[in-house]
């Protein structure tokens, strides 16, 4: 895998927000986020998803961030992909966790579920007949069917499992930095140290200051 110099993972289950959070951050409409993490000139980093990382041909980035979706890169064997040999190979590592709700989730994702399934109804009958052509017929099932078994997932605490985990991965990874941010609402823009309870639990945002696991 490639090495890195400075290294900004923004993790979080899918719909957690994180795309639009990188897009912000490219626009410059978050400085003083951008401030916490260390990003002085957003245009001057480079942007990727964790499943491109494999991909990458380039042997070093300087500057990087990596949008990290807990939802396809966890898994119970191999844990989260990718992660491991990240942090090893980058000589600087801040990590920001989005967190938003179980119950927010379990909305978004089902917005998109409604959306995928209404969609071709929605078109006039020219579209509609081109866009059942097999393949794009069988891309469009298997959109659905990927959203549906999303949407089970989180009715059944997956995202606060992945919250879990992902949390205790880095209580025992050592980075220069973990904020969390709680994107429950899209214009918060301050992130709080991560700080762990006792129990070594996350348990989400307390508190009237968004601390996360604060007594």
């Amino acid at each position: 895998m490639l090495r890195v110099n400075q290294l900004i993972i923004i993790g979080g289950p899918s719909r957690s927000g994180k795309s639009f959070l990188i897009e912000k951050m490219k626009q410059g409409d978050c400085p003083y986020l951008c401030d916490q993490l260390g990003i002085i000139d957003p245009s001057s980093w480079n942007y990727l998803v964790a499943n491109s990382l494999n991909k990458e041909q380039r042997p070093m980035i300087e500057k990087l961030v990596v949008h990290y979706d807990f939802y396809p890169q966890y898994s119970k064997k191999r844990g989260f992909n990718y992660l491991s040999e990240l942090i090893t190979n980058s000589n600087n590592v801040v990590v920001l966790t989005l967190f938003v709700p179980p119950e927010i989730l379990i909305q978004r994702n089902k917005s998109k579920l409604l959306e995928a399934l209404k969609s071709p109804f929605c078109l006039s009958a020219y579209k509609r007949k081109r866009l059942f052509k097999v393949k794009r017929k069988v891309r469009r099932l298997q959109r659905v069917w990927r959203l549906w078994k999303k949407q089970r997932a989180y009715q059944k605490g997956l995202s606060v499992l992945l919250y879990e985990r992902w949390t205790d991965f880095f209580s025992r990874n050592s980075v220069a930095a973990h904020w969390i941010l709680d994107f429950n609402k899209s214009n918060n823009w301050i992130a709080q140290p991560y700080i762990i309870d006792k129990d070594k639990v996350f348990n989400g945002i307390k508190g009237r200051d968004g601390v996360a696991g604060e007594e």
